[in-house]
């Protein structure tokens, strides 16, 4: 899949690839590319990276040294996890 970007108000959750094999997954927010990298994942996922890839994303949203991530309200990580789910299912 080529490059895309789903809005979100004042952030954009952009699926870069694949590249390599794999779908990057990052949070811009304010115009500023790579605001926040989320994770990747291989291509073709199996249910294993799947699962992999939502536990390191559940880990970084929760992480004390993820000040940026921090920022974000209950509601606005919510929809970026439907977006990414749409794209990497649960």
């Amino acid at each position: 899949m080529p490059s895309s970007s789903v809005p979100i108000p004042d952030m954009y959750v952009r699926f870069r690839g694949p590249q390599r094999g794999r779908t990057y997954v990052s949070l811009v927010k304010d115009g500023f590319p790579r605001a926040a990298t989320l994770g990747s994942i291989r291509d073709p996922q199996s249910q294993a990276e799947r699962h992999a890839f939502w536990n390191r994303l559940h880990h970084l949203r929760f992480s004390f040294a993820a000040v940026f991530y921090r920022r974000v309200d209950s509601r606005t990580w919510e929809r970026i996890y439907r977006v990414i789910a749409s794209r990497i299912p649960r």
